[in-house]
């Protein structure tokens, strides 16, 4: 049963997120299997959940909490992907926005940050993701001239567990379920 006010076009978009966070999660379990990194299972399972907790949206016809948790899925997802890349050594060729990776990450963390102390945030998945991004960032070498593939993984990473953060947080927000301590 659709609500009156969600639109066929809305529905597609959650389809079409729920799509693209299950490709992300494929690609992801693919470097799973060849890769070790406990970091990189955690937010892998992660990804599983908030998918589950995406379709279970679907289901419940909340397409705006569909979609956030789509998103949240699907970086935590990519940030998994980056870790393995970084572990196993190899990964797409980077472009202008290698050098820029921390500088974004730490841009998201930032966000992250101030959406939880206006949500009076300090347990639960949301934080997990938050001290991982910090954690992960804290380790990057930020010296242009020793700045290797794997920091720029490791940022990449703290980026999307921090996207990831920030899209639990408004899904919750949507849903008004109480998702985030179920995760």
């Amino acid at each position: 049963m659709q609500p009156s006010w969600q639109s066929p076009r809305e529905l597609e978009w959650a389809n079409h997120d729920l799509a693209k966070a299950q490709r992300h999660l494929a690609e992801a379990s693919f470097f799973a299997q060849r890769g070790s990194s406990p970091e990189a299972a955690r937010l892998l399972e992660l990804s599983r959940q908030s998918l589950a907790e995406a379709q279970n949206a679907l289901q419940r016809a909340n397409v705006f909490a569909v979609r956030e948790q789509a998103k949240a899925a699907e970086n935590l997802a990519k940030a998994a992907k980056a870790l393995y890349e970084a572990e196993l050594g190899f990964g797409s060729r980077p472009g202008r926005s290698f050098f820029e990776a921390p500088l974004r990450a730490q841009e998201s963390l930032s966000r992250l940050q101030a959406e939880m102390a206006f949500a009076n945030i300090t347990a639960g998945p949301v934080a997990e993701l938050q001290q991982q991004a910090q954690e992960l960032l804290s380790r990057v070498n930020t010296d242009p001239g020793s700045y290797t593939f794997a920091d720029y993984s490791r940022s990449k990473a703290a980026h999307h567990s921090a996207r990831a953060a920030l899209h639990l947080l408004a899904a919750e927000r949507l849903s008004g379920l109480g998702s985030l301590g179920s995760l």
